[in-house]
């Protein structure tokens, strides 16, 4: 079903009695059996009998087919398929979870040429997105229409959109969703064999009332048994006005703010703190000290000191924050970090020896340093180069506008071939650091070699031609340097990629941790 061919795995699959006829050629084509069950009435009588084993596969045909399709050989973005929705309803398990079943089925990405992995992170952002705001939305009306629900009788329990809703969408609103819950309290009451529906997904609000309110409303009608559907939330994301900035850490907003975290408990949390005091932020971090997952806008020694209570903490996004002289305050023995983005903090090499005497090199997987520079006015990069030698198991290393280009020659070499024996290396970003063609002919090409290296992300250089020079003489000369790069850097590594991204290789690793 995968891949549209199998048809001779299918008489394993079939059920041993069934009224419908699995043969029919209609049937055989998951991209005709998701167009078939797109009406709810046909899916209603055909996706109860239909094997357990399909549904999966079936669910990635129809986003595959259906949310990129192509118009000749130009790829277009279609309708997203009811067949979707559909196959949600009638669930054949207590568990659907979007981000297991979409893992290792990205969009079908051909035409990238040379986008960034930022680019590329903002499209699927895009496209989970809009997928999870279907099914969410999907839900909650098969739950305010008594007709539709009474025919989704299935042992579906949790469904699990938490990592792909966008913040900008109205589905992540607390206070659409005590509405919602409203209007399906007054419409429906559990009875019979119908089951709760847990709906786990992420909300960002901005600090008021209204909004801490609808939020420990919700948590109160989750004991309410017959209403048929509650909310959880994993991913919280919250910002304080200006009109904060003299607010007391056992102020009244504080304690609703300690309580609704402590009522639902969530993994991740991204809290713009710029107005508030760093009182008021420890209070509330003293309130989720399971939290697995953290971002803030601003940081000081008294909060990076408090981080240390919090012992299951794996996840820490500090980008864009002055953190000169601070990093020493991360060394802790009571968490470890896989993932730590530290774009745009103002580091230099004094930082990096700090992070060299953390703990958290032994376990680090993906690491952002971009927008720091690591050079000094001498042109020494003995810190990076150094620090570079600890990153053994780092997947995914950023160095985007680090000032590279300025150090000596045979310098950056030697990074290079640091970076090229990293063991566990897959993702490497390196853009907008302005090297020459003679620098990346002779010592990026290195990097071809490396045994785990998959993807590789370096900008053109800009001696490649005159400024003056036509715009074909342009084009032709970037296509000639491309070709004569490719081939010196694909001699060592055919399979690997430079400059478009091989997603289904690695779109696990750029999904594993994120906000």
């Amino acid at each position: 079903m995968l891949d549209g061919c199998h048809y001779h795995l299918l008489d394993s699959l079939l059920p041993a009695q069934s009224t419908q006829d699995w043969r029919r050629l209609e049937y055989l084509s998951a991209i005709n059996f998701c167009t078939f069950i797109e009406d709810f009435e046909v899916a209603a009588k055909v996706l109860p009998q239909t094997p357990n084993v399909f549904f999966k596969p079936l669910f990635r045909t129809a986003v595959y087919h259906f949310f990129y399709m192509y118009d000749g050989d130009m790829r277009v973005r279609g309708p997203l398929s009811d067949s979707m929705v559909n196959l949600l309803l009638f669930w054949p398990t207590d568990t659907f979870s979007l981000k297991e079943i979409l893992q290792p089925l990205p969009p079908h990405y051909t035409d990238y040429g040379s986008k960034t992995m930022i680019d590329i992170r903002n499209d699927l952002e895009v496209f989970y997105g809009k997928l999870s705001m279907l099914l969410a939305k999907a839900l909650l009306n098969s739950r305010q229409d008594p007709d539709v629900f009474e025919k989704c009788i299935g042992p579906l329990q949790t469904v699990d959109l938490s990592g792909f809703i966008r913040p900008d969408s109205k589905i992540g609103d607390p206070r659409s969703h005590i509405d919602i819950m409203e209007i399906i309290e007054d419409s429906n009451e559990l009875s019979g064999k119908k089951i709760k529906l847990h709906l786990i997904t992420d909300i960002e609000f901005e600090v008021r009332k209204d909004a801490l309110d609808a939020l420990n409303e919700i948590s109160q009608k989750k004991m309410k048994m017959k209403l048929p559907i509650s909310f959880d939330y994993k991913r919280i994301q919250f910002k304080f006005d200006k009109k904060y900035k003299f607010l007391a850490p056992y102020s009244n907003e504080v304690t609703d703010i300690g309580e609704t975290l402590s009522k639902n408990r969530p993994q991740f949390l991204k809290i713009n703190n710029d107005p508030i005091t760093d009182d008021v932020t420890t209070q509330i971090l003293s309130k989720v000290p399971y939290l697995k997952g953290l971002s803030l806008s601003k940081v000081s020694l008294t909060i990076l000191n408090h981080l240390i209570s919090m012992r299951y903490l794996e996840q820490l996004d500090l980008s864009n924050v002055e953190l000169t002289g601070c990093l020493g305050a991360l060394n802790s023995k009571t968490y470890r970090l896989y993932y730590l983005n530290l774009r745009n903090c103002s580091l230099g090499n004094d930082d990096l020896e700090a992070l060299i005497r953390s703990s958290h090199l032994c376990t680090l997987r993906q690491l952002d340093l971009s927008e720091n520079s690591f050079c000094d006015p001498e042109g020494r990069i003995c810190g990076l180069i150094l620090f570079s030698k600890y990153l053994r198991k780092i997947e995914v290393l950023d160095l985007t506008s680090c000032n590279i280009h300025n150090w000596n020659v045979s310098v950056i070499g030697q990074l290079m071939e640091i970076l090229r024996d990293l063991p566990n290396l897959t993702i490497l970003t390196i853009d907008h650091n302005k090297f020459s063609s003679h620098v990346m002919m002779k010592y990026l090409t290195c990097l071809g070699k490396s045994d785990s290296l998959r993807y590789l992300s370096v900008s053109l250089p800009k001696d490649i031609y005159d400024w003056n020079d036509s715009a074909d003489l342009k084009d032709k000369r970037t296509e000639d340097f491309i070709n004569v790069f490719h081939k010196a850097i694909d001699m060592n590594f055919p399979s690997q990629v430079l400059h478009v991204l091989d997603i289904r290789r690695i779109h696990r690793d750029i999904l594993k941790f994120r906000y």
